[in-house]
């Protein structure tokens, strides 16, 4: 009735408002209060993403590291909320890294937390898409020293270990097998990590390098050499050389490691790591020609995309971080106050935004929200 008492009719029967003052019975904030739209209470918030459970090791790292393609085993990184299900963001960079490994196989994945530019966010993310690589030198089945070319591939994981493989290398088939490594959690980094040549050598137990080594020098003949971590074991690494040269395994010569009944023993310098072992030494020759080495020119570095001008909010306050994706959401972190966003649309009483300059952006049909509660006293900026 009070809501009544405040409109008359006006010319052809349009409603009017009159002034407060035809309604005393009525303080001005009540007043207010009554004809104010009916306040939606928010909804409640999605449930919240899952870290795995059952840790094995626990990596970390100050920053995301610049994703580096070099085949098709190298996958961009996305996160997801469950192992195997669909992503809700492709992650570019970060900081303040945290991968949590479960005890498991490969195929469960992982969990990474990370301060991805203005949003803290988490998220499953598949084994093959982790950046892992040694932080010190180790062997790999005996003949492999990995380094901070290639990306490890993770393979399992148990309380404080885990078990990577090597990418494959160019011209070398290891039939069938991987060359594989259990090392402690400490030995493997997320991000490149610059290992000591003097270091890789003590490791494989070989005698210190010649300042410069003279012509001609040994090269592997053409075709296939076996190569093998002992003198008398079986041979599982199949070295190929082809010709010409452009084309070959090595920039630089084999080392001359030891010589033993018709056997050499050999390290080659190829893009990943140093290979090193025994073979049949007539598959040695000399030469006194360079190489170039053109084996490994074809990667791609993934960057975010390129910056698109909008309206920008930022707020006061955090604010929940939600992801939609595979017809789901879930809070998958928090929108730290200060950081800028766009408002696209509202519906039901969430917002969907788009982060101002983040590190990382929406998976293919996946999207970001937030509360329309939690942005409402955001101001523009």
């Amino acid at each position: 009735m009070l809501l009544l008492g405040q409109v008359a009719c006006g010319p052809a029967g349009s409603p009017r408002v009159l002034p407060s003052a035809f309604v005393p019975s009525v303080s001005r904030s009540a007043h207010a209060r009554l004809l104010a739209p009916v306040s939606s209470v928010a909804p409640p918030l999605p449930a919240a993403f899952q870290p795995q459970r059952d840790v094995a090791c626990v990596l970390t790292s100050v920053k995301w590291p610049l994703m580096v393609v070099e085949d098709a085993s190298d996958a961009p990184a996305y996160l997801r909320f469950t192992t195997g299900g669909a992503a809700f963001a492709q992650l570019y960079s970060g900081s303040d890294v945290r991968l949590t490994l479960p005890v498991a196989l490969a195929s469960a994945g992982g969990s990474v937390s990370l301060d991805a530019g203005g949003v803290t966010v988490n998220g499953h993310l598949e084994a093959a898409e982790m950046p892992l690589y040694p932080a010190a030198p180790f062997i790999m089945s005996g003949v492999f020293v990995p380094n901070s070319e290639r990306r490890l591939r993770l393979r399992s994981a148990r309380p404080g270990f885990i078990t990577v493989a090597a990418a494959p290398l160019h011209r070398v088939d290891t039939l069938g097998r991987e060359l594989t490594a259990e090392r402690d959690c400490k030995d493997i980094a997320l991000h490149p990590v610059t290992l000591e040549d003097a270091a890789v050598d003590r490791l494989i137990q070989a005698p210190p390098p010649t300042t410069k080594l003279a012509r001609p020098w040994p090269w592997l003949r053409r075709g296939s050499a076996l190569l093998s971590p002992l003198p008398d074991a079986d041979s599982f690494v199949v070295v190929e050389v082809f010709e010409p040269r452009d084309d070959s395994l090595t920039v630089h010569p084999p080392r001359i490691l030891a010589r033993e009944k018709g056997k050499t023993r050999v390290a080659l310098r190829t893009f990943g790591g140093v290979l090193f072992g025994w073979i049949e030494s007539d598959r040695l020759t000399t030469s006194s020609e360079e190489y170039l080495d053109l084996s490994h020119d074809a990667f791609s570095i993934l960057g975010p995309p390129p910056y698109v001008p909008g309206h920008f909010f930022e707020c006061k306050h955090d604010a929940p971080f939600i992801a939609e994706a595979g017809g789901q959401r879930r809070v998958v972190g928090t929108i730290v106050a200060g950081t800028r966003f766009e408002r696209k649309r509202s519906v039901a009483g969430f917002t969907e935004i788009r982060l101002h300059d983040s590190a990382i952006v929406p998976a293919a049909g996946a999207s970001f929200w937030s509360r329309e509660a939690d942005l409402a006293d955001c101001s523009p900026s």
